[in-house]
């Protein structure tokens, strides 16, 4: 936790709000489990700018993350349990296929896109067998990340390098299948900002190599990055906020924290693709200004996080970091797996 977020989180209250009623739980440790909790987490905890139970936009609400996160999560298991290996690329369109039925906007492209490759993983297929029973999320509780992340032993056994290693060999199995769905998907959830592109465009005819177009993409979009660099961000995400459980802050806090200090190192890619390089510095040099507010939970601190949010909602120029919040549910995912030693 950086050092501003460090005193009075270990002793706040659970932010959480309560599971959806439209949220049933999913077998415990599949990966639609994972998943499940995973963005509705991530969807749960209040961040700058996103949606969360408190703060919705005017064409998605925190229920329709929840109701999001309960039909991919299903989707995903039904599809390991129809298909022995399904495709990244077929993972992704039905992924999407499953969010636009479940809520009729895009909540959660750059998250499906990034979660994708991680199903796929050999780590993810044998979870079932590590997964304790203190994670089921039973209608009516509220989230707790002390139980999301609750067995140090798997943190201890994490390889990093092996994990990388995994990703990669998975992307690079990816074929011209894979990028003409993946194209479709894209197409079909019709991000915002998404703008022309010279070369790789979305709308035109899909690449061999979807890698190619992500090396491409990676120059503007962050969840693109994450194809080219092992996933850095998602892994060192989910090592911060397995980090901060073990030391007893709670969900709300670690997420918060984790989202302030990622945009204050670097513009979320999203703000800059809508709103240009220059919002993306100003909102960076301001989450700074937070930090250096006062101790995190302060009133000082508060003040100053409230005075950002509530300029970043201005009706008619929203800024939302939805990029970051995508990194931030697919740090989520990875953390529960690392958690319970399937990355081991």
């Amino acid at each position: 936790m950086d050092s501003a977020c460090k005193e009075q989180a270990i002793d706040s209250k659970p932010l959480f709000g309560d599971s959806s009623p439209n949220q049933s739980p999913r077998p415990n440790g599949s990966r639609g489990f994972f998943t499940q909790q995973a963005i509705a987490i991530e969807a749960s905890a209040r961040k700058l700018g996103n949606v969360h139970p408190n703060a919705p936009f005017d064409e998605m609400r925190y229920e329709d993350f929840c109701a999001v996160a309960d039909r991919i999560g299903h989707g995903v298991d039904s599809l390991f349990s129809a298909t022995q290996s399904p495709s990244v690329g077929m993972l992704i369109e039905r992924s999407v296929e499953a969010m636009l039925e479940a809520s009729g906007v895009n909540t959660s492209l750059g998250t499906i896109i990034l979660l994708a490759p991680m199903w796929l993983c050999s780590f993810a297929s044998c979870s079932d067998a590590k997964a304790k029973s203190s994670l089921v999320v039973e209608d009516n509780d509220s989230y707790d990340q002390s139980r999301v992340f609750g067995n140090t032993v798997g943190f201890e056994m994490w390889d990093r390098n092996a994990f990388q290693i995994e990703i990669e060999q998975v992307l690079c199995r990816m074929d011209q299948e894979d990028s003409e769905a993946i194209y479709r998907a894209i197409r079909l959830a019709h991000p915002g900002g998404l703008g022309a592109s010279k070369v790789h465009d979305v709308r035109d005819e899909a690449p061999a190599s979807i890698l190619d177009a992500m090396k491409t993409a990676a120059a503007w979009d962050d969840v693109a990055l994450q194809y080219t660099n092992g996933y850095q961000q998602v892994w060192e995400g989910a090592e911060r906020l397995i980090r901060d459980a073990h030391a007893g802050v709670k969900a709300d806090d670690a997420i918060r924290c984790l989202q302030l200090h990622w945009l204050s190192t670097r513009p979320d890619s999203l703000i800059v693709r809508k709103h240009g390089e220059q919002v993306g510095r100003m909102i960076q040099q301001r989450v700074n200004e937070v930090l250096q507010s006062g101790p995190y939970g302060s009133d000082e601190f508060e003040d100053a996080w409230r005075m950002l949010d509530e300029d970043m909602r201005i009706k008619g120029r929203r800024i939302n970091p939805g990029t970051t919040a995508d990194l931030i549910a697919a740090s989520l995912y990875l953390g529960q797996l690392i958690s319970e030693g399937a990355g081991a």
